[in-house]
C-alpha cells in the first residue's frame, strides 16, 4: 500500500502521465512519461511497458538485482557525429540526483523483460534497458556512475569524438547509455 501511495503520489507530484506506442520494445503497450525540473531546464523520464505477457512475469518472477554490477564500454557513432552537449547531461546526473533519494520517488526501479528507461534533456539522453528475459532492479545512482563513466569514456577531449556511449552488462542482460537526442 505505501509504495502505491509513493507511485501515486510520484505522478501527481511530477507530472503528466501520458499513454503512447513506442518503438524500442516490440511489444510495448504503453509509456508514461514524467518530468523532473532541474534548475532551468527540465528532463524527461520515459518508461516503456511490454504487452502483458511481459507484466505477468514480472509479478511471477523476482527481480534481478543488478545494482552494483560492472559494466563494459563501448562508443560509436549512430545518427549523429556530434556529442551531447555536456550540460545537458549534467542536468540529467542532477535529476538522478533527485531519483535517488533526495526527491519522492524511491532509490531503486524495477523493469520488466524489454522495458526501458529514458530521461532526456535538450541534446542529452540517458537509458537503461533490460535486455534479460526476467525482472531486474537496479538504482538510480547506478545510471548515473555507468553513464558517467561511458561520457568520459567517449566524448571529448577523448578523441575520436562519438556520439553514443554504451556500458552493456558482462552477461548482457542490460545496458546503460548516453547518446545525443
Amino acid at each position: 500500500m505505501a509504495s502505491f501511495f509513493s507511485l501515486f503520489l510520484t505522478v501527481l507530484l511530477l507530472g503528466i502521465t501520458s499513454s503512447a506506442v513506442s518503438g524500442r520494445c516490440t511489444d510495448v503497450q504503453s509509456s508514461t512519461t514524467d518530468y523532473v525540473p532541474v534548475d532551468n531546464a527540465v528532463v524527461e523520464i520515459v518508461t516503456e511497458t511490454c504487452s502483458l505477457a511481459s507484466l505477468v512475469a514480472l509479478d511471477v518472477a523476482s527481480p534481478v538485482d543488478v545494482s552494483g554490477e560492472p559494466c563494459s564500454i563501448t562508443c560509436s557513432r549512430n545518427g549523429s557525429d556530434l556529442p551531447p552537449i555536456g550540460e545537458d547531461c549534467d542536468k540529467i546526473k542532477e535529476a538522478v540526483e533527485i531519483l535517488s533519494g533526495k526527491g519522492n520517488i524511491r532509490y531503486t526501479f524495477t523493469l520488466g523483460p524489454g522495458e526501458s528507461k529514458t530521461l532526456t534533456c535538450r541534446t542529452c539522453v540517458y537509458f537503461f534497458r533490460n535486455t534479460a528475459e526476467t525482472p531486474l532492479k537496479s538504482s538510480w545512482g547506478d545510471i548515473n556512475i555507468d553513464a558517467s563513466l561511458a561520457r568520459s569514456d567517449c566524448y571529448p577531449p577523448t578523441m575520436p569524438m562519438n556520439s553514443v556511449g554504451n556500458c552493456t552488462a558482462i552477461d548482457k542482460t542490460w545496458v546503460v547509455g548516453t547518446y545525443h537526442s
